[in-house]
C-alpha cells in the first residue's frame, strides 16, 4: 500500500471488480497534484472543502456534494481546511448509465452512508454477497442524484482567460465588460461574443458563477455570510440577497427555509450595535432583513429556532 496520500489511489487502479472505494486525509492547503484515473471517480469528502481543477473548468465541492469525474480526466484537488476524502472508483463500461460528463451531485444521507461503508469493503469482494449489493445500490443512488450548477468553465482564448483569472483572484472587482474590453483593446461586443463562445456564458453570468463558487467555499469554511457578501463586491443591500444569498440557498441547502431560519434566528439575537461596530455599511443588511425577510419568516422562527442547526453569521 502507498504511504504517500497523493499516490494511494494507484493501489485501486487495477482492481478486478468494477467498483472500489478508498479513504485518504489531507491537511489544509494540500494538493493532490495533477493526475487521472482509468475508471470514473466519485470524489467526496466527509469533512472539508475541495477545489477541483481540470481543463474543463473548476468545481467547489463542500461536504454535502460529490463530484463525478469521467475516466482519464486530468485533474488537481486542492484542500480548503482539513479534508477527509472518501472516494469511489467506478468502471463506467461495466456499471452502465453513469454520468457522461463531469458534474457535481447532491449527496443524500443514504448515499453518504453508502460511500462511508464502501470504504470498508475489500477491493476483491465476492460476487453476489452483501458487499456487491451495497456497491450496486451506491451506483443506483449516484444515477438518481440531482446535478447541481457548481461548475465554472474556463476559456481557451488567452484574452478571455486573462479576465477570468483576474476575476477569480479578485471576486470583489466590479470592472464592467466595457472596461475590460478597453484594457484588451477590443470592443465590448467582441468581448461578449468571446465569453459566450468560450464558456457558454455571458460575461455577467460567468462573473456571478465565479462569485457564487468563491462564496460557497468561504461559507463552507465557516466564514460569516456578511463578510463573504462584501468580499464578493456587493456593497449595497439590494444586491446581497438576489445575487449571493439566493443562489447559495438553492445550492447549499436542500430547503431554503432551513437556511433562512438559521440566519434570521442568529440575526434576531443581535442588537443593532453589534452590526454597527466596525462594520460600517454592513448594518444595511440588518435593515434589509428587517424590512423584507423577517415579516415573512417571523412565525417560522418562533416555532423552529430551537430545532435548526447553528450557522455562523
Amino acid at each position: 500500500m502507498q504511504s504517500d496520500p497523493t499516490r494511494k489511489h494507484l493501489d485501486f487502479h487495477d482492481t478486478r471488480r468494477a467498483m472500489a472505494a478508498m479513504d485518504v486525509n489531507y491537511p489544509d492547503g494540500a494538493s493532490t497534484g495533477w493526475h487521472s484515473h482509468p475508471k470514473g471517480q466519485l470524489l467526496y469528502a466527509i469533512e472539508g472543502v475541495m477545489i477541483v481543477r481540470s481543463a474543463e473548468g473548476t468545481w467547489v465541492v463542500p461536504p454535502n456534494r460529490a463530484l463525478w469525474l469521467p475516466a482519464g480526466l486530468e485533474h488537481d484537488v486542492k484542500m480548503s481546511g482539513a479534508v477527509k476524502i472518501r472516494t469511489v472508483f467506478i468502471d463506467a463500461t461495466a456499471i452502465r448509465h453513469m454520468p457522461t460528463k463531469s458534474c457535481v451531485i447532491e449527496v443524500s444521507p443514504l448515499l453518504r452512508e453508502l460511500i462511508v461503508a464502501a470504504v470498508c469493503i475489500p477491493p476483491d469482494y465476492q460476487d453476489g454477497g452483501r458487499d456487491e449489493r451495497l456497491m450496486r445500490l451506491l451506483a443506483d443512488e449516484v444515477r438518481v442524484s440531482d446535478v447541481l450548477p457548481l461548475h465554472l468553465p474556463l476559456p481557451g482564448d488567452a484574452r478571455i482567460k486573462f479576465i477570468c483569472e483576474a476575476m477569480i483572484d479578485r471576486p470583489s472587482d466590479t470592472s464592467t465588460a466595457e472596461q475590460w474590453a478597453a484594457r484588451l483593446n477590443v470592443t465590448a461586443k467582441t468581448l461578449h461574443r468571446l465569453f459566450v463562445k468560450e464558456t457558454g456564458m455571458t460575461f455577467a453570468q460567468w462573473r456571478e458563477q465565479a462569485r457564487l463558487l468563491f462564496a460557497l467555499r468561504k461559507l463552507a469554511s465557516g466564514e460569516r455570510i456578511i463578510d463573504v457578501a462584501f468580499d464578493c463586491g456587493y456593497a449595497r443591500r439590494s444586491l446581497i440577497y438576489p445575487s449571493v444569498l439566493r443562489p447559495l440557498l438553492l445550492s447549499q441547502w436542500p430547503d431554503p427555509r432551513e437556511w433562512l431560519l438559521c440566519k434570521l434566528s442568529r440575526i434576531c439575537s443581535y442588537r443593532r450595535t453589534n452590526f454597527d461596530r466596525s462594520l460600517g455599511g454592513r448594518s444595511e443588511l440588518e435593515d434589509y432583513v428587517a424590512l423584507h425577510l423577517l415579516p415573512q419568516y417571523r412565525s417560522l422562527i418562533r416555532s423552529n429556532t430551537n430545532s435548526r442547526r447553528d450557522v455562523s453569521l
